[in-house]
């Protein structure tokens, strides 16, 4: 994507000793989460537990913790005391903030979602979002022959609804609906945006005088 990342490091109150006796207390996030890697930590089985979810998470944002090797072992962020996971928590939500300044997404009105960062293809940047397709159970049925769960699922079915990606100056645009490879590629609070907003279309035939 077309920005300057901000990494960020903090340093852990108590850290972790290794096997040979190095205390480890600087971590650095410094890679923004994408649909891919969303796709990859919904796959492990580790991520059916809630806090293994969370750590599978921080872990893939984390591109430096002292001297350990990348990417760390989620048993590494498991053992670590409540306080140093408190400021890990912490420091990955800062570093998620300091990077999505300026590049927040908004929606327009119910059809339309302006993203923060957008999909990048081929040296273009799609960042407006068009809605426009009902989802119906055949929908649902294709998801359910394609066997997809979890954010998988959640990623086509909003697909599904988009008929248009465009760029902002409306110089080019992509036909929807949106397939899962271009989630992949979005990053994690885009796709974020993009779920809220797809659930604001498909609710906004229940207002008095709204299109369907």
């Amino acid at each position: 994507m077309s920005f300057e990342l901000k990494p960020l490091t903090i340093t852990l109150p108590m850290g972790h000793r290794d096997k040979d006796g190095a205390l480890h207390t600087a971590v650095t996030f410094g890679r923004m989460i994408t649909g891919r890697d969303l796709f990859t930590i919904d796959s492990d089985p580790q991520s059916q537990l809630q806090t293994q979810y969370d750590d599978l998470v921080l872990r893939t944002a984390i591109t430096g913790f002292g001297t350990l090797k990348m990417p760390i072992g989620l048993n590494v962020l498991l053992g670590l005391d409540s306080i140093d996971r408190e400021d890990l928590s912490d420091g990955f939500n800062n570093f998620s903030k300091a990077n999505r300044d300026g590049a927040e997404a908004q929606i327009i009105d119910d059809r339309v979602l302006k993203l923060g960062f957008g999909y990048e293809s081929n040296g273009l940047v799609y960042d407006r979002v068009e809605f426009g397709r009902r989802l119906t159970g055949m929908d649902q049925v294709e998801a359910d022959k394609r066997k997809l769960d979890g954010i998988r699922r959640v990623c086509f079915l909003a697909g599904r609804q988009i008929v248009k990606l465009s760029q902002s100056d409306g110089a080019s645009e992509l036909t929807g609906p949106v397939e899962l490879d271009v989630f992949e590629k979005l990053f994690a609070s885009d796709i974020q945006s993009i779920r809220v907003a797809s659930e604001v279309y498909r609710q906004s035939f229940r207002r008095p005088g709204a299109r369907v």
